[in-house]
Protein backbone atom coordinates (compact mmCIF):
# COMPACT_ATOMS: atom_id res chain seq x y z
CA UNK A 1 0.00 0.00 0.00
CA UNK A 2 1.12 3.37 -0.67
CA UNK A 3 2.29 5.38 1.34
CA UNK A 4 -0.51 7.95 3.13
CA UNK A 5 -3.38 5.72 1.44
CA UNK A 6 -6.03 4.98 3.46
CA UNK A 7 -7.31 1.26 3.44
CA UNK A 8 -10.96 1.88 3.43
CA UNK A 9 -10.70 4.49 0.71
CA UNK A 10 -12.20 2.18 -2.14
CA UNK A 11 -14.89 0.88 -0.18
CA UNK A 12 -18.16 3.13 -1.72
CA UNK A 13 -16.91 2.14 -5.20
CA UNK A 14 -17.58 -1.43 -4.63
CA UNK A 15 -20.06 -2.52 -7.07
CA UNK A 16 -19.49 -6.02 -7.35
CA UNK A 17 -22.58 -8.86 -6.53
CA UNK A 18 -24.06 -8.48 -3.22
CA UNK A 19 -25.60 -11.80 -1.24
CA UNK A 20 -28.32 -13.15 -3.16
CA UNK A 21 -28.56 -9.81 -5.45
CA UNK A 22 -30.25 -7.70 -2.52
CA UNK A 23 -29.03 -4.64 -1.26
CA UNK A 24 -26.01 -4.48 1.23
CA UNK A 25 -28.42 -1.82 3.85
CA UNK A 26 -32.18 -2.32 4.27
CA UNK A 27 -33.90 1.26 3.42
CA UNK A 28 -35.16 2.35 7.06
CA UNK A 29 -38.94 1.40 7.90
CA UNK A 30 -39.67 4.60 9.50
CA UNK A 31 -40.22 7.98 8.87
CA UNK A 32 -37.08 9.55 9.57
CA UNK A 33 -38.82 13.62 10.37
CA UNK A 34 -41.27 12.23 12.52
CA UNK A 35 -38.85 9.20 14.74
CA UNK A 36 -36.07 12.31 15.04
CA UNK A 37 -38.61 15.02 16.04
CA UNK A 38 -40.00 12.36 18.93
CA UNK A 39 -36.76 11.61 19.70
CA UNK A 40 -35.47 14.99 20.07
CA UNK A 41 -39.00 16.03 22.12
CA UNK A 42 -38.67 13.05 24.50
CA UNK A 43 -34.85 13.75 25.05
CA UNK A 44 -35.82 17.38 25.89
CA UNK A 45 -38.63 16.79 27.97
CA UNK A 46 -36.75 14.14 29.84
CA UNK A 47 -33.34 16.78 30.14
CA UNK A 48 -35.40 19.46 31.67
CA UNK A 49 -37.64 17.23 34.00
CA UNK A 50 -34.07 16.44 35.48
CA UNK A 51 -32.46 19.88 35.90
CA UNK A 52 -35.83 21.10 36.66
CA UNK A 53 -35.64 18.74 39.68
CA UNK A 54 -31.94 20.13 40.26
CA UNK A 55 -33.03 23.55 40.67
CA UNK A 56 -35.77 22.83 42.72
CA UNK A 57 -33.96 21.59 44.92
CA UNK A 58 -31.83 24.59 45.50
CA UNK A 59 -34.79 26.35 46.68
CA UNK A 60 -33.59 29.44 45.52
CA UNK A 61 -36.86 32.23 44.61
CA UNK A 62 -34.26 33.65 41.49
CA UNK A 63 -35.09 29.62 39.83
CA UNK A 64 -38.67 30.04 40.33
CA UNK A 65 -38.94 31.26 36.88
CA UNK A 66 -36.89 28.29 35.38
CA UNK A 67 -38.69 25.88 37.70
CA UNK A 68 -41.81 27.33 36.04
CA UNK A 69 -41.17 26.81 32.26
CA UNK A 70 -39.13 23.80 33.11
CA UNK A 71 -42.41 22.16 34.13
CA UNK A 72 -44.31 23.28 30.82
CA UNK A 73 -41.47 21.82 28.82
CA UNK A 74 -42.44 18.37 30.59
CA UNK A 75 -45.37 18.13 27.73
CA UNK A 76 -43.55 18.50 24.63
CA UNK A 77 -43.02 14.49 24.54
CA UNK A 78 -46.47 13.37 26.07
CA UNK A 79 -47.75 15.48 23.52
CA UNK A 80 -46.16 16.20 20.11
CA UNK A 81 -43.54 13.49 20.53
CA UNK A 82 -45.97 10.83 21.47
CA UNK A 83 -48.31 12.33 18.23
CA UNK A 84 -44.72 12.14 16.02
CA UNK A 85 -44.40 8.60 17.09
CA UNK A 86 -47.97 7.07 17.32
CA UNK A 87 -48.27 8.75 13.29
CA UNK A 88 -45.09 7.27 12.12
CA UNK A 89 -46.47 3.45 13.26
CA UNK A 90 -49.48 4.63 11.14
CA UNK A 91 -52.51 2.80 13.34
CA UNK A 92 -52.75 4.00 16.87
CA UNK A 93 -53.68 0.07 17.73
CA UNK A 94 -49.83 -0.67 17.29
CA UNK A 95 -48.45 1.47 19.77
CA UNK A 96 -51.29 0.10 22.04
CA UNK A 97 -49.83 -3.23 21.24
CA UNK A 98 -46.25 -2.41 22.34
CA UNK A 99 -47.58 -2.04 26.24
CA UNK A 100 -49.58 -5.24 26.56
CA UNK A 101 -46.44 -6.63 27.58
CA UNK A 102 -42.82 -5.54 28.69
CA UNK A 103 -40.13 -6.96 27.09
CA UNK A 104 -36.71 -6.25 28.41
CA UNK A 105 -35.17 -7.52 25.30
CA UNK A 106 -37.17 -5.07 22.96
CA UNK A 107 -36.07 -1.54 23.44
CA UNK A 108 -39.04 -0.28 21.31
CA UNK A 109 -41.16 -2.20 24.50
CA UNK A 110 -38.70 -0.29 26.88
CA UNK A 111 -38.86 3.23 25.16
CA UNK A 112 -42.63 2.63 24.68
CA UNK A 113 -43.14 2.32 28.49
CA UNK A 114 -40.78 5.12 29.81
CA UNK A 115 -42.84 7.31 27.49
CA UNK A 116 -45.86 6.40 29.57
CA UNK A 117 -44.25 6.17 32.47
CA UNK A 118 -42.97 9.77 32.04
CA UNK A 119 -46.00 10.75 30.74
CA UNK A 120 -48.33 9.65 33.85
CA UNK A 121 -46.19 11.23 35.95
CA UNK A 122 -45.22 14.44 33.80
CA UNK A 123 -48.62 15.49 32.85
CA UNK A 124 -50.19 16.14 36.67
CA UNK A 125 -46.46 17.99 37.38
CA UNK A 126 -46.98 20.09 34.66
CA UNK A 127 -50.69 20.71 35.31
CA UNK A 128 -50.35 21.34 38.99
CA UNK A 129 -47.89 23.96 37.93
CA UNK A 130 -50.35 25.18 35.72
CA UNK A 131 -53.36 25.90 38.41
CA UNK A 132 -50.70 27.39 40.65
CA UNK A 133 -49.66 29.88 37.91
CA UNK A 134 -53.43 30.74 37.32
CA UNK A 135 -54.99 30.70 40.89
CA UNK A 136 -52.80 31.96 43.64
CA UNK A 137 -54.73 30.83 46.71
CA UNK A 138 -52.93 27.30 45.54
CA UNK A 139 -49.94 28.48 46.66
CA UNK A 140 -49.64 25.06 48.66
CA UNK A 141 -49.55 23.19 45.81
CA UNK A 142 -46.53 24.07 44.73
CA UNK A 143 -44.78 21.26 47.28
CA UNK A 144 -47.42 18.80 45.21
CA UNK A 145 -45.70 19.66 41.98
CA UNK A 146 -42.29 19.17 43.81
CA UNK A 147 -43.03 16.00 45.11
CA UNK A 148 -44.40 14.39 41.75
CA UNK A 149 -41.58 15.62 39.61
CA UNK A 150 -39.13 13.35 41.72
CA UNK A 151 -40.51 9.92 39.79
CA UNK A 152 -41.21 12.14 36.77
CA UNK A 153 -37.48 13.19 37.16
CA UNK A 154 -36.54 9.44 37.63
CA UNK A 155 -38.47 8.50 34.47
CA UNK A 156 -37.68 11.61 32.35
CA UNK A 157 -33.10 10.30 33.44
CA UNK A 158 -34.71 7.13 31.45
CA UNK A 159 -36.46 8.84 28.47
CA UNK A 160 -33.48 11.22 27.87
CA UNK A 161 -31.29 8.30 27.87
CA UNK A 162 -33.41 6.07 25.65
CA UNK A 163 -33.77 8.67 23.15
CA UNK A 164 -29.85 9.82 23.41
Amino acid sequence: MPEGAHPHRNLHRWRGQTYYGRPQLKAAPFNNALVGGYVFLAGLSGAAQLLTMLLDLTRSRSAASAIRRGRYLLLLAPTIGAACLIADLHMPQRFYNMLRIFKLTSPMSIGSWLLVLFSATAIPTAFIQFLTDRFRWLGWSRGLASALQIPASLTGAGLGTYTA
